[in-house]
C-alpha cells in the first residue's frame, strides 16, 4: 500500500511540477529555420554529337508470278482468285482530285474471267467520269 501512495505522490509531483519553456518570440511554436543546402558548383553544358540515323533499307517483296492462263489436269480440281485494287488522292490549293480501282482475275477449272473498274477525274459518284471494263479471255469477248 505504500508503494501505491509513493506511486500517486509523484505522479502528483510531476504533473504540477513547472516545466519550463522558453518561446522565441510571441509564437507558442518553436522556431523552425530552413534547412542549410549546399551551394550547386558551376559547370559547363554537356555537348552532344548529333546522331544521324542510317536510312533503313529493305529487300524488295517479290512474288512468284501466277500463270493466269494455266489449264488443270485431268482429275484436277483447280481454283484461282488474285485481287488488286489501288486509290490515289490529292488537295491541291481546295482542288481535290482522286482516282482508283479495282481488279478480279478469277480461273475456275480453267475457265478464265478478268473483271476490272476505275474511276477517274475526282468524282466517284458521277457515272460520265467512270470506266468499267469486263473481259473474258476465253470467250474473246471484250466490253469497255
Amino acid at each position: 500500500m505504500a508503494t501505491k501512495i509513493l506511486i500517486f505522490l509523484s505522479f502528483v509531483a510531476l504533473s504540477s511540477a513547472g516545466f519550463v519553456w522558453v518561446d522565441d518570440d510571441n509564437n507558442r511554436f518553436p522556431k523552425l529555420r530552413q534547412p542549410i543546402f549546399p551551394k550547386i558548383p558551376k559547370f559547363e553544358p554537356f555537348t552532344f554529337k548529333p546522331f544521324v540515323f542510317k536510312p533503313f533499307v529493305f529487300e524488295p517483296i517479290t512474288f512468284k508470278p501466277i500463270d493466269v492462263n494455266y489449264q488443270p489436269k485431268e482429275g484436277e480440281n483447280f481454283v484461282a482468285v488474285s485481287t488488286s485494287s489501288h486509290h490515289e488522292s490529292s488537295n491541291v490549293n481546295g482542288v481535290e482530285k482522286s482516282s482508283g480501282g479495282s481488279d478480279i482475275v478469277t480461273n475456275v477449272g480453267g475457265k478464265i474471267n478478268e473483271e476490272g473498274v476505275e474511276f477517274k477525274k475526282g468524282d466517284r459518284d458521277d457515272e460520265n467520269n467512270n470506266e468499267e471494263r469486263n473481259t473474258n479471255e476465253n470467250s474473246g469477248e471484250n466490253n469497255e
